[in-house]
Parts: C-alpha cells; sequence; structure tokens
C-alpha cells in the first residue's frame, strides 16, 4: 500500500514532494542487521560481481530496510552504506556486461530484471528517507545529512530511469514527476548547487547538475538510440550539459525550437510544441533550453580531434544528433489494422533477399524459426521471420507492435525486412528498414519504429580492387523524386569513400566507386555510389 505525503510541509514553506512509497511495520523485525560495522562486513563478503547471488541478498536486506520503523539517522547511515554496491551492480550490469557474461538468455534477463527491481528498492529507500526528514522538520539549507539525502534522491531516481531507458523497458511509474518535485524542493530551498566536499573526500556533483543530466536525457527520448549509447552519453555529458540551462516558465511564453517544457507535477518527458502544450496559467513549469548546448556540440565536432578532450567524440555525435533530432518535422501517420512479417538483422536481410522464396516460405510456415546456414561461416544458426501489427504508417516509415517475451535479436541501428501481407497497393510487398526506436509496455508489448530505405532492396555480392575475397550486401536502386543515388548496405566500415568495387548482381558484374557515407549505425552502413556500370 502507497502513501502519499499532504502538500502541508512540517519544513516551514518548502513544497513537499508527492512520493509513492509503502508504509512501515508497525513492529521492529529482529533479524534486520543494524549496527554499521556488522552491516559493513556483510557488504565485504558479498559477491558483488555475481549477480545471481548478490543481486537477491541485497534486494532482500533493502526491502526490510524499507518497512523497518527507525529513525531517520539510522536510515541514513544504512542507505549510505548500501548505496555503494547497488550502484557498482548498476554500472557493471548494463547492456554490454550483460552480455558478457557466460549465461543463457533466459538467466541474462532474469539478471536484467532483478537489477532493475534492485535500482527501485534502492530509489524507494531515499525516498523513504527524505519523507522521514521533511516529516522530522528537516531543511536541506540547514541540515548537512537531509541535503545529501536530497542529492541521492534524485541521483537515484535518475539510475531508476537510466536501468529502463538502456534496457528499452517501461518507465517506472511516477519516477519522472517525483525527480521533478524532487528538484522543485531543491530549487525552493536553494541547494541545486554542489557544496565542497567533505574533508578527504572529492565534491560531488550538485543536485541540479545531476537533475540537469537525466532530464536532458529524457527530453532527448533514450528509446531512439543505440544499445549502449544512452548510458554513455549520461556519463560523458556532465562537462558540457550545463550550456542547457533550466528556467521558470511564464504564461504565454511561446517554445522556440530546441526549447522544451517541464511539467513539475505530471509523469511525462520534458515535451516540445509539437506534443502540444496546454498549461494552466498557475502551472508549475520549467523550461528547459537545449539551444546553446547544440550550438557547442556542433562547434566540438567541427574541431580537430585532439582538441576535444571533454567528451568522447562518439558520444558527442550521439548528443548533437539527439539535439537536431526534434528540428525534423514528422511525416503525417495514418492508423493500420494490416500485418506485416519482420526478420531483423543485416545477415538474416540478406540471406531473404538472395532467395526470396526462403521468405514466403517461413512466412508460410508461420513464426516457428528455420535453420539455415550463417552467410559468413557457413554453421548452423536461426533466422526467424516474426508477425508484427501495423499500428500507424506514414511515407517515412512504420509503428510495429507485437506481444514478445524481450526484446532480444531487435536493435536500435539495425537493419530489418518488412514484408506486406495484405492488399496494401501503396506499399512495396517487401521493404528494407532501420530500427530508428524500440521499447516495451507494462502490457507485454514491444514496439518499434522503422525507418523504410526507399527503394526495391537486391542482395548482391562485391568485392574491392584492393581486396578480392567475396563479401554480401543490399543494392537500392536510384530514387529520382528524392534525388537518391544507388545506394550499397553494409556492414560498418566496410567501404570506404573513393573505393573502386566491383558487384555481382543476379548474371550481371557490376562496377562502381564508393561515394558519401550518408547512413552509418553500430550495425550498418548505407554507401552512395558513383559511376555504376556494367563491367
Amino acid at each position: 500500500m502507497f502513501g502519499r505525503l499532504s502538500r502541508n510541509s512540517p519544513s516551514g514553506r518548502l513544497p513537499t514532494p508527492v512520493l509513492a512509497t509503502p508504509g512501515l511495520n508497525s513492529f521492529q523485525n529482529p533479524r534486520l542487521e543494524l549496527a554499521e560495522k556488522a552491516v559493513r562486513k556483510w557488504l565485504n563478503d558479498l559477491p558483488i560481481l555475481n549477480p545471481a547471488v548478490s543481486v537477491p541478498a541485497l534486494l532482500e536486506r533493502l526491502r526490510e530496510i524499507n518497512h523497518e520503523p527507525i529513525s531517520f539517522k539510522v536510515r541514513f547511515r544504512l542507505m549510505e552504506l548500501y548505496r555503494e554496491p547497488v550502484n557498482r551492480l548498476f554500472l557493471a550490469f548494463d547492456e554490454s556486461g550483460l552480455h558478457r557474461l557466460p549465461v543463457s538468455r533466459e538467466e541474462r534477463a532474469r539478471i536484467k530484471a532483478s537489477v532493475g527491481e534492485l535500482c527501485g528498492e534502492s530509489c524507494m529507500g531515499f525516498k523513504i528517507l527524505l519523507k522521514q526528514g521533511l516529516s522530522d522538520g528537516m531543511n536541506p539549507a540547514r541540515d548537512e545529512d537531509f541535503r545529501r539525502s536530497l542529492l541521492l534522491t534524485t541521483e537515484q531516481l535518475a539510475h531508476n530511469l537510466l536501468h529502463a531507458y538502456r534496457s528499452y523497458g517501461p518507465l517506472p511509474a511516477f519516477a519522472l514527476m517525483e525527480l521533478n518535485q524532487v528538484y522543485q524542493l531543491a530549487e525552493a530551498a536553494g541547494v541545486l548547487d554542489p557544496v565542497a566536499g567533505r574533508l578527504g573526500k572529492r565534491a560531488e556533483p550538485g543536485i541540479g547538475h545531476t537533475y540537469l543530466n537525466i532530464i536532458l536525457l529524457a527530453a532527448l527520448d533514450p528509446f531512439h538510440m543505440e544499445r549502449c549509447q544512452c548510458m554513455q552519453l549520461y556519463q560523458a555529458i556532465g562537462p558540457i550539459a550545463p550550456r542547457a540551462r533550466i528556467y521558470p516558465w511564464e504564461p504565454g511564453h511561446q517554445l522556440e525550437d530546441g526549447e522544451y517544457l517541464i511539467d513539475l507535477n505530471a509523469d511525462i518527458a520534458p515535451r516540445t510544441p509539437r506534443a502540444g502544450l496546454n498549461m494552466d496559467e498557475d502551472a508549475d513549469a520549467r523550461v528547459l533550453d537545449t539551444r546553446a548546448l547544440r550550438v557547442t556540440s556542433e562547434e566540438l565536432l567541427e574541431k580537430e580531434v585532439s582538441e576535444n578532450t571533454s567528451i568522447p567524440r562518439a558520444q558527442l555525435r550521439v548528443l548533437a544528433d539527439a539535439l537536431n533530432a526534434g528540428r525534423n518535422r514528422r511525416s503525417p501517420r495514418h492508423a493500420s489494422t494490416e500485418e506485416v512479417h519482420l526478420a531483423a538483422s543485416l545477415p538474416a536481410c540478406m540471406y531473404f533477399l538472395r532467395n526470396q522464396q526462403r521468405l514466403r516460405d517461413k512466412i508460410v510456415g508461420g513464426d516457428l524459426g528455420i535453420e539455415v546456414h550463417s552467410l559468413s561461416t557457413q554453421s548452423e544458426i536461426p533466422y526467424g521471420v516474426e508477425r508484427w501489427r501495423v499500428e500507424n504508417e506514414s511515407i517515412r516509415g512504420l509503428l510495429l507492435a507485437r506481444r514478445r517475451r524481450d526484446h532480444e535479436g531487435l536493435r536500435v541501428g539495425d537493419t530489418v525486412i518488412v514484408a506486406s501481407v495484405g492488399s496494401n497497393r501503396n506499399r512495396a510487398p517487401v521493404m528494407l528498414g532501420v530500427i530508428r526506436w524500440l521499447r516495451s509496455d507494462k502490457g507485454g508489448d514491444i514496439q518499434v519504429g522503422v525507418e523504410t530505405l526507399p527503394g526495391l532492396p537486391r542482395a548482391v555480392s562485391w568485392r574491392t580492387t584492393a581486396d578480392p575475397s567475396e563479401q554480401l550486401g543490399i543494392l537500392l536502386p536510384p530514387v529520382v523524386p528524392l534525388k537518391l543515388p544507388y545506394r550499397l548496405i553494409t556492414a560498418p566500415d566496410a567501404v570506404s569513400s573513393g573505393q573502386a568495387l566491383e558487384m555481382v548482381l543476379g548474371s550481371e558484374t557490376l562496377t562502381a566507386t564508393g561515394g558519401e557515407i550518408d547512413l552509418h549505425t553500430g550495425e550498418f552502413q548505407q554507401c552512395s555510389l558513383a559511376s555504376l556500370k556494367k563491367a
């Protein structure tokens, strides 16, 4: 059962954040260890990087603490002790860390879910601590431990959101609203800025900086980012994030390009004018202005690599692309009730395009999976074709949904084949696309946004004059109305501009020169072709 604080705070005129927390026990748990020395020993003996053991053990302890009626001082000390191992697990088992584990797909999914539960339980403990301090009449401007609890509540709310973003999962209920309201409390108390580090310890980022980092990421929609990019950007953006600023929203203020509205009482990400903004005149709202940050990111990208040391270039590119993505107008969409079949990954696309009878057989055979030969190793691996619902579509792409236990095998930035099974004459029977965003909802559906790549895709084999070994790719023809030339889809960095190429398409041998790399993700690249002709 979750309780909510009243808006009348014992801490004077400070706003009281509405935080969902469980009720405390009316009795003390005799099994719960509260002595600091004993807790430290237990934590030191815990095999932290063995998540199958450490995560369930930490979860059990935190759940007990979060129901225990103890003083602010004792709870603060305990939560500080447990925070370090929780944060280590959170950082160690992101998507890349999980994929390094020598465990099954099912066990990997269980560990991911349990790390998410651990983040949520740690976050819950700090929310209880914050409510307890307010109830005791504490003020973060006067009480150092209470001020720190405010910072760590912000940090743990951010981690709770980050785990959902990096897992492409549903956001924790109320997490954005709670984050906004904790920020509002810190703002009203005048404690957004960092304080000097305690003796022997380095200074930590302030509440305002921590909030800015995560709310900026939320505004940029991490579900559009490729695997691991969300966490990498969050960890790298710190030095230049203050180029964005937050200021009070005034009734009648018209948002400009690069500005987002933050509704402090809503459980939603910052919105642009495109989302439709209907705010009451007395609404608690702030404006997130990213225009100067966008200019800074673009200027840094133009500099030589050696000059740019504040943020890694790869993350800088992700940031600049995300800041500019909102400037591109979306095409009008219309609802659909059709179904399509989807094959994901570049090897799968090339396999089915080399012999489209395989694709037709697979569609007729259902979603049971087939065993085929790998294009590179000739070993037996499955390439599946799945049935998806078309939720809506536009001239640029489709929104697809399907009930699925996880998003294994689906990656933002990967290529997909979309095969139509209906009678939609406005859609090609087989299209090539790229996954632009991915997320799951609380109902168990996976949703993917697919941008279609114009042109009828054809499988080709190709080689360069410098390397006679045969490689596989996908050729897209010119699209004159869109001023698109021939394009070759390959693995990342396989072709560079100016390279001489020889391709085999069916019974024809073609020659071409590699042109501009106009599309590049972690999964594939698209290279325009010049001077394509028969050999």
